[in-house]
């Protein structure tokens, strides 16, 4: 039976009389509406109601309001034409006959079911929900998703009369779409077929495509606006909504989480109406004056997870037509009709469910906080992480609640996580605050934004210091699950609430409960949160429990984790004592089993440091254990637990021996307090701000206390000499001072907290004091005496029961007073390599003084000026410049290697009874005197290149450490000697860099009969040098 034409159809109609178009409108329409009563034949599409001609029929009326009269006045009849007959076959593609499913196979459906719809991690999700339906069923879901996704192409087949087989065996829908559309001409009908496919398409920008005044006959009339009819297509067949109908978009796309929501969603008949927002005019009045921009929506549904699907469709029709805007308003230029295209905006205010609130509820970003929050930092699909985020905003709630109720947390908080692991389902449930309906729209959904960090709550809790600041407790969720429900209970409000979430991009739903009589509720009691989500398949397996522990080590609440009903178990510690103390308890045996080691705790600024020590019975002191890490190196047992890390707020961030990079200590780290410092968004490290480098001077502090402390009580407990106590300070802090552990960000703070340990003797008025670096940078100067008598001298302090000094044992032992310099005298200089390196490094020889006879060297020190260059500093340079490997090579092609460091002098440097002599050697240096002809030669590179006058320096004194080395004891040429060793640098990437070999040469004939180097403990090393120890 014949059907009324809608007035879009009459215009059409107008161009049926043109050459162009020599088709019967009517007749078109009459088999259009047979065919799609086919739809939902084969049981492809089964579950959606008959898509008939009344579902075009609606599409046409549409345009009636779509389309501002404006546009229609302008508009030519080619244009209606190719806008209702898009309509008339744009979904002709959905149609399968019984025929066409049984010879599937001929198709591309495999293929498309593996390499498409199954494609990366959301594919996998997607296939293991279909696992679930029945074979039949399953395989009659796939092909219509084969169908659906394929539509638009099969309908441009067809109207292009082309075997498009690949796409589906549809013979005899091709023959009936030709027998139709033959008698149009070929433009039109190629056009037509690509409108047709284009509202599956996001392509319509492209003019070359889609012309925007495409002639297809001799008038105005028979032209039509091409790109204008396919935004049109696209737009009303966009907001077909109204009846259950298969969408002419991806299901993927439209709830690319969940096809079983978006099933549901399509048997629901919910909208009610479609229209064109009124707008407003200044007044604040509605008026049809005015164009309007927005479409608004008009829904209720019965089930939520329908509305997830509305909103999530919604909320793609509205980026669609807002493209669709902007791409015709810009190619208004390209012609001089104005098509007007109005709409940009989609208002779904009016979707509601019933029983929650009648306002649905988003995220938002707080941009100004997400863009600081995301940048340089990375989120990432973890489940660990969702777990970690979870737990720690529970704990806040906890130990806020409790602090309101001026309770013990650790008392009363509770937080109880339970693991199903058949159902991949997380709970974590506690009692703490609740959430008012304020704290959910303004903290809970709007990413970015935590609650503890708003100025209103800091003042009213100026004492609470939490874990959460960056606020993606619930976006974390998302990386892992793809719904959440939270239950919520304050003390605050009369109702609970219930929050369902499906989507990180889309709506919420608030629905309010009583808290006595709902059972969810009700379980919480007067205040609390419930969390539940359900991990995707694909999300990277977890063992909860180990999560927990791990990260989770000081909550200062009772938690518990429950995994598949088994008993709870307790997790955390209530001090990093108490958690060294449970590991030790077992692992002693393992790792320990002969020592006796107990844990020591200091608390400092907010920092609380617990460490392991372990005693010797030799030596009758405590000294640092050895990371379980580092044991392993060793050879010791490995374990699969370790409780070293450094917590912020009782959570672990860093898994390293705290204030170091590695293990190198069993310690264990808590900072707490308002200078905690805050970690990043991934909590993979704590910031690098000021609040860190306080902390990690404060576990320095700690550390380096411990050890002076420790040189006190053997003085004071076990009877040792102040001498003897303090020279065991360099072996005891042996694990904590190497340099390659410490962050180079930090090796300024750990340098100037290790300043403050008190590992040197210094003498004076006839005392022997501990003192530290600052003492000796007070003290402003001090003397060194080198000798072996001083050496003698040291050993028998150390052993004297009665406090002695060396000063006066050499003078009574000379016979005068002069026998040492007047002044501060720092007696055990050479005692260790630790105590030589740590003073040499800040200070420098003002003046040194010679004593042939008694075969001493003494030497005045100020802090460092710059009187001397060091090849430590110029090694460094040349590192900056990377140059790394050429310095090691050079190191390595020496056959001769001596331990000494070298130093030349500038100026200003006294030197007394050391005629003859070109460099002097004490504690593990050489010094090249000032004024001789290596020290001028050093100085003064004849390079202009800064590079390579750095080389050239490098290079000398390279060269000199090893010559001056032996030059008293062997009677080498120098000439030689020279020639030798720049030989032996004979790599291309060194010999670049070497400097002239004459200057360097020439210098060391000058000085052959001075070439002498005074060491103080040559006499006693004599018997230790042969034939074979020549350098070169």
């Amino acid at each position: 039976m014949d059907r009324e034409f809608s007035k879009a159809e009459i215009r059409a109609d107008a161009a049926t009389n043109l050459p162009a178009f020599p088709v019967k409108l009517k007749d078109v329409k009459r088999t259009i509406s047979e065919i799609l009563s086919m739809f939902g034949r084969a049981q492809i599409f089964s579950e959606y109601t008959v898509h008939d001609i009344r579902h075009v029929d609606d599409m046409l009326a549409q345009l009636e309001w779509i389309i501002p009269d404006t546009t229609k006045s302008i508009m030519s009849a080619a244009d209606w034409l190719m806008i209702v007959l898009s309509i008339y076959f744009h979904d002709m593609g959905l149609i399968v006959t019984e025929r066409e499913y049984s010879e599937r196979e001929k198709s591309g459906f495999r293929e498309f079911a593996q390499n498409i719809l199954f494609e990366g991690s959301a594919g996998a999700d997607y296939k293991s929900k279909i696992e679930t339906l029945s074979s039949d069923k399953k395989e009659r879901f796939l092909y219509q998703e084969f169908v659906r996704f394929n539509h638009a192409k099969r309908v441009k087949g067809w109207i292009e009369g082309k075997n498009i087989y690949h796409l589906g065996f549809s013979k005899s829908q091709i023959g009936e779409v030709d027998r139709l559309l033959s008698p149009l001409v070929p433009e039109f009908r190629r056009d037509l077929a690509l409108v047709c496919e284009s509202h599956n398409l996001d392509d319509i920008e492209n003019t070359k495509k889609y012309p925007v005044s495409q002639p297809y006959g001799n008038s105005d009339d028979e032209t039509a606006n091409v790109q204008f009819c396919a935004g049109i297509l696209r737009t009303v067949d966009l907001l077909q909504v109204t009846e259950k109908r298969a969408p002419t978009v991806l299901l993927r796309l439209i709830d690319p989480s969940d096809p079983i929501s978006q099933h549901e969603w399509s048997k629901q008949n919910a909208v009610r109406r479609i229209r064109a927002k009124p707008e407003v005019d200044r007044e604040g009045n509605a008026t049809t004056t005015i164009q309007s921009q927005t479409i608004e929506i008009f829904a209720n549904f019965k089930e939520e997870n329908s509305f997830f699907g509305l909103t999530s469709y919604l909320k793609y029709v509205e980026d669609q037509i807002g493209s669709t805007y902007s791409i015709l308003r810009s190619s208004q230029k390209l012609q001089p009709k104005n098509y007007y295209f109005p709409w940009r905006y989609i208002d779904s205010s009016n979707v509601g469910v019933e029983g929650f609130l009648t306002t649905p509820f988003g995220f938002e970003i707080d941009q100004e906080k997400i863009l600081n929050l995301l940048t340089g930092h990375t989120l990432y699909n973890d489940s660990d992480v969702v777990v970690r985020e979870l737990t720690q905003n529970a704990i806040d709630a906890v130990r806020l609640q409790c602090a309101i109720q001026n309770l013990d947390s650790a008392k009363f908080g509770k937080i109880h996580i339970k693991w199903d692991n058949s159902l991949n389902e997380l709970t974590i449930t506690d009692n703490g605050t609740g959430m008012t309906q304020e704290v959910i729209e303004n903290h809970l959904l709007k990413v970015g934004s935590s609650r503890y960090q708003d100025p209103k709550f800091k003042e009213n809790y100026p004492n609470f210091n939490p874990i959460s600041r960056f606020g993606i407790g619930v976006l974390s969720s998302f990386m892992v699950a793809d719904s959440v429900e939270i239950v919520t209970v304050s003390q605050e409000e009369t109702e609970a609430r219930k929050i369902s979430l499906r989507s990180v991009h889309g709506k919420y739903l608030i629905k309010l409960l009583d808290k006595h009589v709902d059972l969810d509720a009700s379980t919480l009691g007067q205040h609390g949160t419930s969390f539940k989500l359900r991990f995707r398949s694909t999300a990277k397996p977890i063992n909860v429990l180990e999560t927990v522990r791990k990260w989770i080590m000081f909550p200062r609440c009772n938690v518990c984790v429950e995994v598949d009903g088994a008993s709870p178990e307790k997790i955390g510690f209530h001090s990093p004592k108490n958690a060294l103390d449970e590991f030790l308890r077992i692992f002693k045996r393992r790792l320990y089993e002969r020592s006796m080691v107990r844990v020591e705790e200091r608390e400092f600024n907010g920092v609380t440091v617990a460490y392991a020590i372990e005693f010797s019975p030799h030596y009758r002191d405590w000294g640092f254990v050895a990371a379980p890490e580092t044991m392993r190196r060793s050879g010791r047992p490995q374990i699969d637990y370790s409780p070293v890390a450094t917590c912020v707020e009782g959570i672990a961030v860093e898994f390293d021996s705290p204030g170091f990079i590695g293990s190198t200590i069993l310690a264990v780290a808590n900072i707490t307090g308002r200078e905690a410092p805050r970690t990043n968004v991934a909590r993979s490290l704590v910031e690098i701000t000021a609040e860190k480098e306080n902390a990690v001077r404060n576990i320095y502090k700690i550390f380096f206390d411990s050890i002076a402390d420790e040189a006190r009580r053997l003085k004071e407990k076990e009877g040792y000499s102040l001498t003897w106590s303090v020279e065991q300070i360099p072996y005891l802090l042996r694990p904590i001072t190497i340099l390659d552990k410490v962050n180079r960000i930090y090796k300024d703070v750990y340098q100037k907290t290790f300043s403050n340990v008190p590992m040197f003797l210094l003498e004076r008025n006839h005392q022997r004091i501990a003192c530290s670096l600052e003492d000796l940078h007070s003290a402003g100067e001090f003397w060194t005496v080198d000798s072996q008598l001083m050496r003698s001298v040291e050993d028998f302090v150390r052993e004297a029961r009665s406090e002695v000094t060396a000063g006066d044992l050499i003078v009574t032992s000379q016979g005068t007073t002069s026998a040492i310099p007047n002044g501060n005298l720092l007696a055990n200089s050479h005692r260790a390599d630790l105590v030589q390196q740590a003073f040499q490094r800040e200070f420098e020889p003002v003046e040194i003084v010679g004593n042939i006879p008694d075969r001493r060297l003494d030497i005045r020190w100020r802090p460092s000026n710059g009187s001397w260059l060091t090849n430590e500093k110029i090694s460094s340079q040349l590192y900056d410049y990377g140059l790394q490997d050429i310095i090691s090579v050079i190191q390595e092609n020496s056959r001769h290697r001596s331990p000494n460091q070298i130093s030349s002098a500038r100026s200003n440097v006294i030197i007394k009874n050391l005629d003859g002599y070109a460099a002097v050697r004490t504690d593990g240096k050489i010094y090249i005197l000032p004024n001789t002809p290596l020290a001028k030669l050093i100085e003064n590179p004849t390079s202009s290149n800064k590079l390579n006058q750095l080389f050239e320096q490098y290079i000398y004194m390279h060269s000199a450490n090893y010559f001056v080395n032996i030059s008293s004891i062997y009677d080498l040429d120098p000439s030689e000697a020279i020639e030798r060793y720049f030989r032996s640098l004979s790599s291309p990437g060194i010999q670049r860099y070497l400097p002239p070999i004459d200057p360097l040469r020439q210098t060391f004939i000058d000085m052959q009969n001075t070439m002498n180097v005074f060491d103080p403990l040559s006499w006693s090393l004599r018997d230790h040098f042969d034939d074979d120890d020549i350098p070169f």
